[in-house]
């Protein structure tokens, strides 16, 4: 086993590697490793604190056969990382449901692909929600981050023709926003808990649904918009 042969090395020095012959990558035996009382996450640390020790020891000595050690060790690693990963890739052959990338593809043409998916997705959530809802603005106009959120709003609802109503409680109105009503009793009764806040309201429905209290760029107004939907349709799925 390689931490036997490594113990071996610091009481016998290099006797049992041979230099008329090349080091061959190191196979752990399973049976001996199944009957270790150890278990794998102490047999993991052994060997890095095995290889911790050999590289610091081959940098201070620069002994040519401490530096082959660590080489050796070094190389040992690099062969159990590549059969990890054809192992890996093995397993996701036979438990392909085990695979993040059917859902989360990397590669650059699929994830073009995953990207107009999901603008697609976001396009029809949006049209879905403009139909029935609107959003309530609640803010201070003196408050620069309120503001550019306002402006940003504003360009969002016209864009995707949304109603946008704006309450500016210091009385301070963003010209990106053109209605306005005054505050009268809403955050109370809306349970609003902080400002500046982003309320979806259903006019059919008469209900309201916080959507931030943050500043949030267009494109995060949109996915907000898309994760609505997705638990929506969630949520009817499970009744």
């Amino acid at each position: 086993m390689l931490f036997n042969c490594s113990l071996s090395y610091w009481s016998q020095g290099w006797q049992w590697y041979d230099n008329n012959q090349e080091i061959e990558p190191f196979l752990l035996d399973d049976k001996t490793i199944n009957q270790s009382q150890e278990s794998y996450i102490e047999k993991l640390k052994q060997f890095q604190e095995i290889y911790k020790e050999a590289h610091a020891k081959s940098i201070i000595t620069r002994n040519t056969d401490d530096v082959a050690y660590a080489m050796y060790l070094r190389k040992v690693m690099l062969q159990y990382s590549q059969e990890y990963g054809e192992a890996f890739e093995e397993a996701l052959i036979k438990y392909p449901s085990l695979s993040s990338t059917i859902v989360h593809p990397k590669q650059t043409y699929a994830l073009k692909i995953a990207e107009k998916i999901e603008k697609k997705n976001i396009i029809d959530a949006i049209k879905i929600y403009a139909k029935n809802y609107g959003f309530f603005y609640f803010y201070e106009g003196k408050n620069e981050y309120s503001q550019a959120m306002a402006d940003t709003l504003g360009s969002f609802c016209k864009e995707n023709n949304i109603s946008l109503i704006g309450i500016s409680l210091d009385g301070i109105q963003s010209k990106a926003i053109s209605k306005h009503i005054q505050e009268n009793g809403q955050i109370e009764q809306w349970g609003i808990k902080s400002i500046p806040a982003l309320v979806l309201y259903n006019d059919k429905e008469r209900n309201i649904e916080i959507f931030s209290y943050e500043f949030m760029a267009i494109n995060q107004i949109e996915k907000r918009f898309l994760k609505l939907m997705l638990q929506k349709n969630k949520i009817r799925g499970e009744k």
